[in-house]
């Protein structure tokens, strides 16, 4: 798991953007939940919390989900759908 973190901390500062370092810890977050047992109420949150952001980027989110490091693409829909869907 220390790899993964490690790799996941050198692609959060490979960019200034604020906001693209805050979807890349979401994914470090959401990969943690899905892949380690962590309980999903949190990342239930986090995703509610984007839906009703209409400034949410989802393509970057998408891309960053979908990264080797993170992997979770799947799941993030997954996940989306659910709660969009009630």
């Amino acid at each position: 798991m220390d790899d993964i973190i490690k790799a996941a901390v050198v692609d959060i500062e490979s960019t200034t953007d604020l906001l693209e370092r805050a979807l890349k810890l979401a994914g470090l977050l959401s990969s943690m939940f899905q892949k380690h047992g962590f309980p999903l109420a949190t990342a239930r949150k986090m995703m509610a919390a984007a839906i009703g952001d209409p400034t949410f980027n989802w393509g970057e989110a998408e891309r960053i989900a979908a990264l080797p490091a993170f992997d979770v693409l799947k799941e993030m829909r997954t996940l989306h759908a659910e709660i969009e869907n009630g």
